[in-house]
Parts: structure tokens; sequence; C-alpha cells
């Protein structure tokens, strides 16, 4: 009568064994559960930590740039004496390729972080050292490719026969800033008090054409271009490098055509260049396509500043499209890296 209170005690004890067991395994699954969280949330943490120290670097690279520029213009601290300006009012050039046969290679091409900078006053030295941003490779790897720094297309291009960035041979890469707790400092060697880096260049966009906008199609009449009331009436081969269009390939109207295919109503397929008729030759069989070209333009109130996006045209055996505009500029005035 006695063995049945240790049947019972055993029991017991087995049910608190598979609690016990039941706690230590929602346990081990809340503590794996908190490692996985806090590490993905330090991964997170790191990255913004990064990514806030490189926009940090970036802006106050910026700042130090056209801080310099208009120093330049406005003349030194605290008293400036204006204008305090080169002779022909423009900014000191520092950093670009020489003028060969009166032909300047990167007209657009103002000023880059250039080691030993030799800019005269009022100039404002760089402050580069002899590092550069494309073929001095960081310890980890990291460079600027030459593609990339033409990613703007504000250098001309080494092969104008392909998509690529690849810039003029003239060009050479900026070379790094280096950036301590006292500013840009010129260094020889790495130093550990280099807290970020940064490289630029200056380009001068002033006397650059919107391609949404600019150039006009074989066709149209010396009074309707001579109006100039519009971007669109821009000669585009009076350019310093200029456009041709005259015989093959008919460039202009070939741009014009493909970005404005709805509004001038070409009756052949783009970009047929052989055989005839070449897709070009749509302003030169007829004055139709210029003369809808050249409505559109005087009768668009809201300013035309962009193709349009209100009609399609489908010349025989070919799709509808409509007007098709070119993708904005990625227009960076400087590389950061920290």
């Amino acid at each position: 009568m006695r063995a049945l209170p240790k049947t019972v005690f055993a029991r017991e004890r087995a049910a608190a064994l598979i609690i016990v067991l039941a706690f230590v395994v929602l346990l081990t699954g809340l503590v794996i559960a908190y490692l996985a969280r806090t590490t993905s949330d330090r991964q997170v943490a790191y990255s913004s930590v990064s990514r806030s120290k490189a926009d940090q670097v970036a802006a106050s690279a910026m700042d130090l740039v056209i801080g310099s520029l208009r120093q330049e213009i406005t003349g030194p601290s605290p008293t400036p004496t204006p204008p305090y300006l080169n002779a022909n009012v423009l900014l000191t050039r520092s950093g670009n390729p020489p003028i060969v046969g009166g032909v300047d290679p990167i007209p657009n091409l103002i000023r880059r972080s250039v080691r030993t900078d030799p800019i005269l006053p009022p100039g404002i030295s760089s402050f580069a050292s002899a590092v550069s941003s494309t073929t001095d490779v960081s310890a980890n790897g990291r460079f600027v490719s030459l593609p990339r720094w033409n990613k703007h297309y504000l250098i001309p291009k080494l092969n104008t026969g392909d998509n690529k960035t690849d810039p003029v041979a003239s060009f050479t890469a900026p070379d790094w800033v280096f950036v301590t707790n006292n500013g840009p400092t010129v260094i020889t060697q790495p130093s550990s008090s280099v807290t970020g880096r940064y490289a630029f260049a200056v380009y001068d966009e002033g006397g650059l054409l919107d391609a949404n906008v600019a150039g006009y199609p074989t066709g149209t009449t010396t009074i309707q271009s001579g109006r100039k009331g519009s971007i669109a009436f821009a000669d585009l081969t009076a350019l310093t490098y200029p456009i041709p269009n005259s015989a093959s390939p008919y460039q202009i109207d070939n741009l014009v055509g493909w970005r404005n295919y709805a509004t001038t109503q070409p009756t052949n397929k783009f970009p047929d260049a052989a055989p005839a008729p070449a897709f070009a030759a749509n302003f030169r069989s007829s004055s139709t396509p210029a003369t809808n070209f050249y409505n559109y333009v005087v009768n668009n109130t809201n300013g035309f500043l962009s193709t349009r996006n209100d009609i399609t045209w489908a010349p025989s055996s070919n799709a509808l499209r409509t007007d098709q505009g070119f993708g904005e500029l990625d227009e960076e005035a400087g590389k950061t890296n920290n």
C-alpha cells in the first residue's frame, strides 16, 4: 500500500523535468533571437554611422571647394576689396590639360584637385596630395575610374562611336585631398590623423544646351528659326564642337527626329540609315515634319522645356511611339571616400 506515493513522486519529477526542458528550449530560442537581432542592428548602425561620416566628409568638401571659389571672387577675408577678379573676370583655371593648336581639349573644365597645385593668386590651392584617385589604389582596393569621372559627359569622349563614358586621353584624374582634424592637409605618407578624403573637378555649365530642347531640323525656314525666341532654335552647327547636319549622317535631323518623333510625324522608321530613304530624309523629302516641329514650339504655352507626352505616332509597319527625352545628367561636383 506504500508503493503508490513513490509512483506519484516519480511522475511529478518527470513532469518537472519536462517543464524545465521546455523553459530551457524557450530561453535558448530567446537568446538566439536576441543575438541575431543585436548582430543585425549592429551592422545597420555601423552602416548608418559610416554613411553619416561619408556624408559629412562630402558636405565639408563641398563647402571647402565652394568657399575657395567665393574667396577668389570676393577677395580674402575679413576685409575683401571687390572686385577681386583676374583679368578675364573668370575663375582661375588649374589642373587643366594644355591648349594645343588653339584648341582646348576640355573647355568646360575649370579646376580639379591636383598635387603641387600651381594655381596663382587670387586662386586658392586644392591642397591635394600626390595620390591619384584612379591609379593609386587604396589599401582596400578602392579607386575612382576614369569612366566614372565622366559619367556626366562634361568631358569630351575618347571614342564617340560607342556608348561608354571614357574621357579624352588628355584628362588626368583628380588627386585625393586628405582631411584631418585641422582641415585639408598635404601628406607624404600614410597618417592615422586622416579622417577622410575627397577629390573634385569643377566644370563651367554656363554654355551648355539642354539636349531635350535645343536644335531644329532641316526644312525650318530662316524666318522661323531667326526669331530665336526659344532654345529650340539654337544652331547646333555653330557649337565649338559643331554637330554636322549636311550629308550623311545628318546628325541634327536624326536627333530632332528621334527626340520629337510623335511631333514631327516621320514617314519612315528610326534608325534606318540605309538603304534610302534614311530616317533623317524625312526632313528633306517634305516640309511637313519641320512645320509640325515649329508649330509645336511656338504654340506651347507652358514653355518649351521638355518633350511632349500627349500624342503618339506610328508610320506604316511600325509601333506607336511618343516623343522621347534624354535622361538627366549625373552632375557630380566631386567624388568622396572616407
